[in-house]
């Protein structure tokens, strides 16, 4: 039987077939010739809100010497609540680690580590600019990091762009992602949605 939906890769919506793009996100739908291959399967994160957290502390703690990048237990307070303030994160709780981008160290651009996925927020506004400025684990797993236009930009893919203050951290800071990537994909099952 042919499947009748997507499985939005960015947000995890199901939708039809014959749409161009997500209604939820506004994500592009799949195209040919990989279409058949991204049809009702999806990734989803078979593991608990404490396993997940459980990976970061020592990731995070291995790129603690990248200035301005935080493990959660030696990120100054102040910096916590405003980068959650700023990425509009309800559950400043779960973010895990932090890069702080801001010009005066104010923390309110940036990314966050979180449970459920990394948030973030470039330094100017629109500029560069980034479809999306959030990805669930299970759509950042699938992605390929590389050196954006910029020194100081990290291309995820897909039109996602992320804005570092400081260019001579950028491979750092992809190695980061790469070593999480690593790290999240064991706790991911292959869903086939029901039509």
């Amino acid at each position: 039987m042919m499947p009748t939906k997507f499985i939005c890769d960015y947000c995890g919506s199901s939708y039809a077939i014959t749409a161009h793009q997500c209604p939820s996100c506004g994500a592009p739908a799949p195209v040919a010739p990989n279409l058949t291959a991204r049809l009702d399967v999806r990734l989803r994160l078979a593991a608990s809100e404490q396993e997940v957290a459980a990976i970061f502390p020592p990731i995070c703690a291995a790129y603690a010497h990248i200035e301005r990048c935080y493990p959660r237990e030696s990120a100054p307070a102040k910096k916590l609540a405003a980068l959650a303030r700023a990425l509009k994160i309800d559950h400043a709780d779960s973010i895990m680690g932090l890069y702080d981008s801001s010009v005066f160290g104010s923390a309110r651009t940036g990314f966050a580590l979180c449970t459920d996925g990394i948030y973030w927020r470039n330094p100017w506004p629109n500029y560069p600019p980034s479809k999306h400025w959030f990805l669930p684990w299970t759509a950042f797993v699938l992605r390929e990091f590389s050196v954006g236009e910029q020194s100081s930009y990290i291309d995820f893919g897909r039109g996602d762009v992320l804005a570092i203050l400081l260019g001579k951290y950028t491979e750092s800071l992809i190695a980061l992602f790469q070593e999480l990537q690593l790290a999240l994909l064991p706790l991911m099952v292959e869903e086939v949605a029901q039509a």
